[in-house]
């Protein structure tokens, strides 16, 4: 359907044939939600909802030009539509990512190369929505941080549904050819089967809190359904008078301020919220352009709503990577004005590479009468030009992390003195100026330096739990100890595995990421029910195994103990009960400082090595107090508390480096290396309580 004006207001543009001036209203509207979310989420914590309506419209859209297709040629050229997309989309996408490629290299630390880049050769591709799917609920990913082409998982989606829908408009009309049918019935019926299904396992998966509902194009193809659909019958509220399409209007876009008002990370999405969200755009695009007095046009066909419109896709692209890498090559966070400078140099850059870049190839007369082979072997030569740079930046960080690893390994075996927490040892304080130059492993490769048998902390609900073993079980001089808690008791395992080295202990560890051994409720995790049933199961092994052990040790992350402090020690302590009714004695470590990201290595790599100490983190800040592992310790019978967090840090200060050692493996794990250095004072402490035997 085409809007036609006889008349403009000031500021206003007229339309042209296939220009709809209200759709392109609703994308300037879409882009500044996102962008202002982004750079200022307390503001709009809804702006998110943007990617919805951006769905929505292209929906509609593709599926208004395809029917036209047919209805003008019998069928659809899929050569010619995907090289039209790659012409639209893909210059000024991969011109982005390969900007912010370079930006990567000559400011971001090498520590984050691997999943930048990683990221950005997914984002080439257009598959980073599952790449991020995939990661959400790999642990270990979720010490990622935003990567400057984190955005694209949303333009993943979108060249999916670019890549099946004429398939499946297709599919429709072989159909109603086979079956005798009229054609757009039959299309317009596949696809609401398509809509309707993708919802349903849209709620589902929204329902049951997994977590990659978010990033599937699968619990998302009905957003664009939604628009599809639509283009069936773009007329559908052409009967009403213009008042009551104005009212609609309105009404629809006041909905979608709101709902960037209103919601926030807590509101589920893509769930019944965002149902309510994408009627309200259909609803808009089906009012069309209201001749009322009292209609949001005048708005709408502004110049620069208008022109924000036009830029809407170049804005998208731009103002993400501006705000994740200028940090990095400000070496400071955003602040007010860095935010506004961020905002006002999207728009210059946006208004440049629409210019520049994307007008010139989506307008080319020379790609339009050009075979579609000459756009995909430019195309692919395009992707390449990003790909291949990234994959160099890869393996190159990966050789240096690997030779990090190596020197780490041969120094840590070496065992200088003073190495590691025994410099900082409360009790025994010891000093070696020849440790002042080391930081091993080096901060870029720290996030590797891991225990060495993986994490073993996860696995599907209702497998049982195959403990982590070490040292000799059948010798009756060893010290049988099992561990029990969440990757903070995995990482601690290691002390477990230098006394089995020296033939002290033998042990069984019990990990579940992010569980704490706690009866309350798990809280502020992804993994509840495969918590609860952990708990559940080791409440049973505790039952069948306990006299088998002489102690067992727990730890976990401190801020996922739920509750007041009464209710953390009351629901810590009877946990525990598993063991202490039996006679076993239970040993709470005290939790480690936590970051909000890994900004101590990032410090650290950034900063000569004479300034070390510029990377310390603030004790007040990083540490839980009061800490709820020794508070339940010290209140429970049979339980004994071990606060290592002297070890740690001073008054004041939790330093980088401490004895020559990389502290931090991540925001809130330390380094193998550095836990293996603190065996011989937990060991001290274990027997300082008449725990080792």
């Amino acid at each position: 359907m085409t809007t036609r004006l006889a008349t403009s207001p000031p500021g206003a543009v007229t339309p042209s044939r296939d220009h709809r001036l209200e759709i392109q209203g609703l994308r300037a509207l879409a882009a500044l939600l996102v962008v202002i979310y982004h750079l200022w989420p307390g503001r709009l914590p809804g702006g998110y909802v943007g990617v919805d309506i951006f769905f929505v419209i292209s929906g509609f859209l593709i599926t208004s030009h395809l029917l036209r297709e047919i209805d003008r040629d019998g069928r659809i050229s899929f050569a010619q539509f995907w090289a039209r997309r790659a012409r639209r989309l893909l210059p000024a996408a991969l011109s982005v990512i390969a900007v912010s490629g370079v930006a990567t290299w000559l400011w971001v630390p090498q520590q984050y190369w691997s999943q930048f880049f990683r990221e950005m050769i997914a984002s080439a591709v257009y598959v980073e929505n599952w790449l991020l799917a995939d990661d959400s609920v790999d642990y270990l990913a979720q010490e990622n941080i935003a990567s400057p082409v984190q955005h694209y998982w949303t333009l993943s989606v979108e060249e999916q549904f670019y890549l099946v829908w004429p398939l499946l408009v297709t599919l429709g009309l072989w159909l109603a050819v086979r079956f005798g049918r009229d054609r757009r019935p039959m299309i317009a019926a596949v696809l609401a089967v398509v809509v309707a299904a993708s919802l349903a396992h849209s709620l589902y998966l929204v329902a049951q809190g997994v977590p990659q509902a978010y990033f599937a194009a699968t619990t998302r193809a009905w957003e664009f359904g939604a628009g599809a659909l639509l283009a069936f019958s773009p007329g559908l509220l052409k009967r009403l008078p213009d008042v009551a399409r104005s009212l609609v209007s309105w009404g629809a876009l006041a909905f979608m301020v709101a709902a960037g008002l209103l919601f926030d990370e807590a509101t589920p999405v893509p769930g019944l919220p965002i149902v309510a969200l994408v009627a309200a755009v259909v609803l808009l695009i089906a009012a069309g352009s209201p001749g009322s007095a009292l209609s949001p046009m005048p708005l709408l066909r502004r110049r620069s709503v208008q022109w924000t419109g036009d830029v809407s896709y170049a804005l998208y692209l731009w103002h993400w990577p501006l705000i994740v890498l200028l940090p990095f090559v400000r070496g400071r966070e955003n602040g007010p004005f860095a935010l506004v400078g961020i905002l006002v140099l999207t728009f210059v850059l946006a208004g440049l590479s629409t210019r520049l870049i994307e007008d010139p190839v989506r307008t080319s007369t020379f790609l339009k009468h050009a075979r579609p082979r000459l756009t995909y072997g430019l195309t692919a030569l395009a992707m390449a030009a990003v790909i291949v740079p990234s994959l160099m930046a890869i393996k190159s960080s990966d050789r240096a992390l690997q030779r990090d690893q190596e020197i780490a390994e041969s120094i840590a075996e070496q065992a200088p003195a003073c190495f590691g927490a025994a410099s900082h040892d409360p009790e025994k304080p010891c000093d070696n100026p020849e440790l002042d130059r080391l930081q091993i492993p080096d901060p870029r490769s720290a996030n590797g330096d891991r225990p060495p048998e993986g994490w073993c902390s996860q696995r599907p609900v209702g497998e049982a739990i195959k403990p982590c073993s070490g040292g000799d079980w059948a010798d009756p001089d060893t010290l049988k100890v099992a561990i029990v808690g969440d990757s903070h008791a995995r990482m601690m395992s290691s002390v477990l595995r230098e006394w089995a080295d020296d033939g002290k202990v033998a042990w069984d560890g019990y990990f579940q990421s992010g569980c704490v051994w706690t009866t309350a409720d798990p809280w502020r995790i992804k993994y509840v029910d495969e918590c609860v049933d952990f708990k559940q199961q080791m409440s049973a092994i505790m039952a069948e195994k306990a006299d088998q052990y002489d102690l067992v040790i727990t730890t976990a992350r401190a801020d996922r103990v739920p509750g007041s402090e009464d209710e953390r020690t009351a629901g810590l302590l009877e946990a525990w009960s598993a063991a202490t009714d039996r006679g076993v004695p239970v040993v709470a470590l005290s939790d480690i400082p936590l970051q909000a990201r890994n900004e101590v290595n990032a410090c650290l790599e950034q900063t000569p090595q004479d300034r070390q100490a510029d990377c310390a983190l603030d004790r007040s800040k990083t540490l839980v107090e009061p800490d709820p592992f020794v508070t339940a310790a010290k209140a429970g019978d049979r339980t004994h508390a071990m606060d290592l967090r002297d070890v740690l840090c001073d008054e004041r200060k939790c330093p980088a480096v401490i004895g020559g050692v990389t502290v931090y493996a991540d925001s809130n794990h330390l380094t193998d290396t550095f836990v293996r250095t603190m065996a011989p004072i937990v060991w001290r402490e274990l027997a300082r309580a008449g725990l080792t035997g």
